[in-house]
Formats: C-alpha cells, structure tokens, sequence
C-alpha cells in the first residue's frame, strides 16, 4: 500500500475577463517575436521561447499574471518569458532551478495542441486564460503539439517574499 503523505498542490487559477484581452496577448506576443526572432532554448524542442525578462517591465503580460496570482501575496514573479509551440513542437522533462514555485498560463489552445504532464500527478490539459502555479521542483513536460496552429503560453518562476 502507498499512502502519500506529502501530495503536491498544483493550483489552477483563471484569468478574469480572459476573452477581452486574449487579441492583445496574442499582439503582444507575435510582436516581441518579431523583435527577438532568435529566442532562447531550454527545454523547448521546436518553437520560440523569449528571453525571461519580461517581469522587469510593465507591460500587459506580466501584468494580467501579477493581477491573477495575487492571492499569492507572499510571491515575487522572478522571471517571465512567453512560448510559441507549432506542430511537432514540444517541451522535454523539466523543472524550475533556483525559485520557489513555476506558473505556465495559457494564451491559446486548441484540442491535441499538447498537454502538459506533472511527475506525480499525470498530465492536464491546458485550458485558454488558465494558469498552473505548482513547486518549481516538481518535474513536468508538455507534450507534442499535433495541430497545424500555434499552442502559445507563458511561463515565470516565482520566489517567497524576504522579510525586511
């Protein structure tokens, strides 16, 4: 018999208002695309993942993030960087270094465009204007994008507030 007596919380968050402001996430996304064509390589096979500095701004991204994980009074996002997964794009197994939880929120999905999996706690479909906020050591991936349209989401580690 196996008895967890440490289960992980992944928790899922919605957006509020999500369907007024998803065209100006999409806009915002493409744009800084087209200004950072090169984009960064983690984890992602395929596709176009940012430079993590975008919790150093303001703009519309880590704003709608800021507003929705604000529960979590005790967390300062760290970093913030955006996705686009096309078809065959996927994410390998992977967790989060040096932050204390690890957010992905979702932009745009379609059925098939990849789910992501948590080691544990099997996988989850992502859902348009959701996010997941779960430990940052916890191992997960995401998988293959199997549309011809594009999967985009963000992703931002987060840190427990020090005490002054």
């Amino acid at each position: 018999m196996i008895t967890s007596l440490f289960p992980t919380l992944i928790h899922k968050l919605k957006v509020d208002d999500f369907p007024s402001i998803k065209d100006q996430l999409i806009q915002f996304v493409y744009e800084e695309k087209e200004l950072w064509s090169s984009g960064n390589y983690v984890s992602n096979i395929g596709g176009w993942q940012s430079k993590p500095h975008y919790n150093s701004y303001d703009n519309i991204l880590f704003n709608i993030i800021k507003q929705t994980v604000k529960i979590f009074d005790t967390l300062d996002i760290v970093s913030l960087w955006m996705n686009i997964n096309g078809k065959g794009h996927h994410n390998t197994l992977h967790n989060h270094p040096h932050c204390d939880y690890a957010g992905c929120f979702y932009i745009q999905t379609f059925d098939d465009c990849g789910d992501i999996y948590f080691e544990s706690q099997g996988w989850k479909e992502p859902e348009e204007g959701t996010i997941f906020l779960f430990p940052s050591s916890l191992q997960h991936k995401v998988g293959e994008n199997k549309t011809d349209k594009n999967r985009i989401s963000s992703s931002f580690n987060m840190q427990l507030k020090s005490e002054k």
